[in-house]
């Protein structure tokens, strides 16, 4: 049996690719309209709401998760996670200037997971924009503070 040519070879590795991204998007797609469902029927859900947020988010439904994070935040504006998530969304919207705000906040409030701040995608354009070094600096400034312990 002939060899096939080099690119022949890795075209089904394309196609495995390709598929296995469709799948990941249909069980998005399935996992967010699960999601939607049960906030109509239970819209206090907190968990659910912020589950749909990351979901929109992996779907690339920016505007959507920005709207979800914006909820939460109003629901519990002093839970530094939301406002990690609200800085995450309003920088993938291209809000530097909120992203940087909520980020701030969220420090201040406890946010304190600093490597994956440092590595997350979706703070990607604020970590190259200038404002960023403000971030840095309350970074710094908080973990003086955590040392140092209570005042």
């Amino acid at each position: 049996m002939p060899s096939l040519p080099p690119n022949r070879r890795s075209f089904p590795k394309i196609r495995r690719a390709r598929l296995g991204q469709r799948l990941k998007r249909a069980h998005l797609l399935f996992e967010a309209s699960v999601l939607e469902e049960l906030i109509e029927r239970e819209p206090s859900n907190d968990e659910h709401l912020f589950q749909l947020g990351q979901t929109y988010t992996q779907l690339r439904s920016y505007k959507k998760g920005l709207d979800i994070d914006k909820k939460l935040v109003v629901r519990d504006p002093d839970h530094p996670t939301y406002r990690y998530n609200l800085a995450c969304s309003l920088t993938l919207t291209r809000d530097l200037n909120g992203a940087c705000r909520e980020l701030l906040t969220a420090i201040d409030l406890g946010y304190r997971d600093f490597p994956f701040l440092m590595e997350d995608k979706d703070l990607h354009h604020l970590r190259n924009d200038s404002r960023f070094a403000l971030i840095k600096d309350r970074i710094r400034d908080a973990q003086v503070a955590d040392k140092s312990g209570p005042a």
